[in-house]
C-alpha cells in the first residue's frame, strides 16, 4: 500500500513538472506570455502539486511549498529592478521580500508539526529572522551611516555563527554517544 502512494505521488510530481515545463516552452515559443509571468505561473504551479499532494498531511511536501512561494517573491524583486527603485528600496526589499516568503512558508506548514523537533519545525522562522535582521542591520549601515552596525558584522555575527555551530555539534555527538550506549 505504501509503495502504491509513493508511486502514485512520484507520478503526480514527474507529471506535473513535464506538463509545466512544456506548457511553458510551448507559450514562450509562441510568444503568448511577457516574460514577467513566467517565475508566479512556475510558483502557481508548485502549489498546486503541494496541495494535490495533501498539502501538510506530510511534511515532505514543504519541498513543493518552498518554490510555490519564493519563486512569485522573487518576480516582485524583479519588478522593483524593472522599475528601478531607489538602492534603498532595493535592500529592504530584497532581504523583506525573501524575510516574508520564509515567514508564509512557516506559517502556512510548518507551525502545524508540534511532533517533530523545535529546530525542524522552526527553520523556516530562523531563516525568515536571519534575513529581516540582516536586511536592517545592512540598511542600517549602507544608508544611515551605523558604525555600530559595521562592529556587529565584522566581529559579533561570526561569535554568533561560530556559537551556533558548536552547539549544533555538541548536540549532535552527545545524541551519537547515547545511541551507542544503548
Amino acid at each position: 500500500m505504501e509503495g502504491e502512494k509513493m508511486n502514485s505521488r512520484s507520478k503526480v510530481v514527474t507529471g506535473s513538472i513535464l506538463v509545466l515545463a512544456g506548457a511553458l516552452t510551448l507559450i514562450g515559443n509562441l510568444q503568448l506570455l511577457n516574460e514577467n509571468f513566467v517565475l508566479p505561473i512556475m510558483g502557481a504551479a508548485f502549489l498546486f502539486v503541494y496541495f494535490i499532494l495533501g498539502a501538510r498531511k506530510r511534511y515532505g511536501n514543504i519541498g513543493f511549498l518552498i518554490p510555490g512561494i519564493i519563486l512569485p517573491s522573487l518576480q516582485i524583486l524583479k519588478f522593483a529592478d524593472d522599475y528601478k527603485v531607489s538602492e534603498k528600496t532595493e535592500v529592504l526589499l530584497v532581504f523583506g521580500t525573501l524575510g516574508a516568503s520564509f515567514l508564509a512558508i512557516y506559517l502556512i506548514h510548518s507551525v502545524w508539526y508540534k511532533e517533530i523537533s523545535k529546530g525542524q519545525r522552526n527553520w523556516p522562522l530562523y531563516v525568515s529572522l536571519i534575513l529581516f535582521v540582516f536586511g536592517a542591520i545592512t540598511y542600517a549601515v549602507e544608508y544611515l551611516n551605523w558604525s555600530f552596525g559595521m562592529v556587529i558584522i565584522n566581529n559579533i555575527w561570526p561569535g554568533v555563527l561560530i556559537i551556533v555551530g558548536a552547539r549544533m555539534l555538541y548536540k549532535a555527538i552527545k545524541g551519537n554517544k547515547e545511541k551507542i550506549n544503548e
